[in-house]
């Protein structure tokens, strides 16, 4: 290998371990923050720069198959968010002793009811953020990738009362495997019910009075891994929860002139936009994202995640209402 060949590998590794190691994506382990029958890790970022006064939003972010905290934060941009509109992260990381590939463990039934799995551990860790650190718990919010997506959507499930609204990329809606072999099946193809089928998965761990986050939904429409129709499915369970159509009351197509994204707004009777389904053309099982400076840019490319032209951080987050 010759020398300047050399001289320029080293600065791209050095160039990444500055940025790796930058404040903006820097994660603290909370090692003791509550009941734990999941046996999760717990990361936090807390922006610097965030006053000393009044109370913020707070977002859970979980990591796809094979992948960790810090790589989500890096491809993501959510500390990046977070830094310029003032809010708190939080990364609950798989253990590879829980799952091997590192997927949270969305089709085991011991980890998604409300006491004893790793729904029940995500769950302690937001109200350990409630405790320790300046929430607003009007504005706690979950999103999730893959087998992130599905477990948030447990979260929610079980946990209606912690969360405002979670966005889902790519998941799967609650109760659709009870074990790893139906999971990868139900992947390729989705099991279909109706939506009521669906929705007393759900309503019928609570009583007719609670209410249900607001639900986010992207999925790539050339994704080779969960099937799309597995949103679809999930749509039509939180129709049930919200009294929406389970068809779109409107579209938006080439959302922000970008002619790959359409964003369907469903609608309840007292005129609330409950759900959301981004749907993103010519892309498949990954996060979209949009690197450069500026408000509309960010996110890293890498494995399940590529530039689209469209940062889906960011028009979540605005979704979220947690930034202007």
């Amino acid at each position: 290998m010759s020398k300047s060949k050399r001289l320029f590998i080293g600065l791209l590794l050095l160039t990444g371990l500055l940025y790796a190691c930058s404040g903006v994506n820097r994660l603290k382990r909370i090692k003791k923050f509550g009941s734990n029958p999941g046996n999760l890790k717990m990361f936090v970022h807390v922006p610097k720069n965030l006053p000393d006064t009044g109370t913020y939003p707070l977002v859970l972010a979980l990591h796809g198959c094979s992948q960790n905290a810090r790589r989500l934060a890096r491809q993501t941009g959510w500390n990046k968010l977070a830094e310029k509109h003032h809010f708190i992260m939080v990364y609950p990381q798989q253990r590879r002793f829980n799952n091997p590939s590192k997927c949270f463990n969305w089709f085991r039934l011991k980890d998604n009811d409300s006491i004893s799995g790793e729904a029940a551990s995500i769950n302690s860790m937001a109200n350990y953020s409630l405790k320790h650190f300046p929430v607003d718990s009007t504005k706690v919010f979950t999103y999730g990738l893959s087998a992130g997506a599905a477990m948030s959507v447990s979260v929610m499930a079980n946990f209606p009362e912690t969360f405002n609204a979670g966005a889902v990329f790519a998941g799967a809606p609650y109760g659709m495997a009870s074990n790893i072999w139906k999971a990868s099946g139900v992947m390729f193809r989705p099991t279909v019910r109706e939506a009521e089928a669906w929705g007393t998965l759900i309503t019928s761990k609570h009583d007719e009075s609670t209410e249900y986050p607001r639900l986010i939904v992207v999925h790539g429409l050339r994704d080779k891994i969960v099937n799309i129709q597995s949103s679809r499915e999930l749509v039509k369970q939180w129709s049930f929860l919200h009294k929406t159509d389970e068809y779109p009351f409107k579209t938006l197509y080439a959302f922000e002139n970008n002619p790959l994204v359409y964003k369907l707004f469903y609608y309840n009777a007292e005129g609330q936009n409950p759900i959301i389904f981004y749907m993103i053309l010519k892309t498949g099982h990954e996060i979209t994202v949009n690197p450069g400076k500026g408000d509309k840019k960010g996110g890293r490319r890498g494995f399940f995640s590529s530039d689209k032209d469209f940062f889906s951080t960011y028009y979540i987050a605005k979704d979220f209402g947690i930034i202007p």
